[in-house]
């Protein structure tokens, strides 16, 4: 229905049915038990508000505690994606569709990269 609308030069007609009766992740996943907890859990320990703060951080004083928050977010999105993949036997492909696409990919619309040294990820700016 929205393609059937959808006129890219005038989007009007999109926009009063967009929110209407739209299917949401949780409408997809919540009958999986546990499931939609863990994205819930993600959500809020992976959230753009924390991260732009402890990224704005990094230029108040405070470089130690930001690069300290920025990379336990960073471990929490790793590490659940590989749980969820190990434990529940999903396809990794489907770790983006539960928690958006990894930290370590978003990261640099902060204008930061994450490499992994000797198994620690380390934030860089990009060049």
């Amino acid at each position: 229905m929205e393609c059937k609308v959808l006129k890219c030069w005038d989007t009007r007609e999109i926009e009063k049915i967009y929110a209407k009766n739209r299917l949401t992740r949780q409408d997809l996943i919540s009958s999986v038990e546990g499931l939609w907890e863990l994205v819930e859990g993600h959500q809020k320990q992976c959230s753009y508000d924390m991260l732009t703060f402890f990224i704005d951080s990094l230029n108040k004083g405070k470089k130690d505690e930001a690069l300290k928050g920025i990379l336990e977010i960073i471990e929490y999105d790793l590490e659940i994606r590989e749980l969820v993949v190990q434990k529940a036997g999903l396809e990794t492909d489907l770790t983006d569709f539960l928690f958006g696409r990894p930290i370590t990919e978003t990261i640099k619309i902060y204008g930061l990269t994450i490499k992994e040294k000797e198994g620690k990820h380390i934030l860089t700016p990009m060049s």
